[in-house]
């Protein structure tokens, strides 16, 4: 299973870093319209946001290189959290399209959203 890459400084995000906890919910609808939901305490889904900028070409490339290795939110990967390091196995993209701003030739952008599936 691949590892999501780390800058060229060894940081895998940059600030500000958004980080989420959220518990999964699960409904069911049965014949007479009723609907009964709920949620599930044990799983809790970790959600990150990435925002990236500053970042040369050959970082940005790489970053490409694995999103599209990744098939967008079709792969799984291996995400290390960059606030408490715990290192989460079953990760995805949660867009399909890498999506890449250039101000200059050493000046690229971009923003991920990293979801551990629960």
């Amino acid at each position: 299973m691949s590892t999501f890459p780390a800058l060229r400084t060894a940081a895998i995000a940059q600030y500000p870093l958004d980080r989420a906890s959220t518990f999964a919910g699960e409904a069911h609808g049965f014949l007479d319209y009723s609907r009964q939901a709920y949620r599930d305490l044990i799983a809790v889904k970790k959600t990150w946001t990435i925002a990236l900028d500053l970042l040369d070409a050959s970082e940005i490339a790489i970053l490409k290189a694995f999103f599209e290795a990744q098939q967008g939110r079709n792969g799984v990967f291996t995400f290390v959290d960059p606030v408490d390091l715990s290192v989460h196995s079953t990760c995805s993209f949660a867009e399909d399209t890498f999506t890449q701003h250039q101000s200059s030739e050493n000046s690229n952008a971009t923003t991920l959203t990293v979801y551990e599936h629960v």
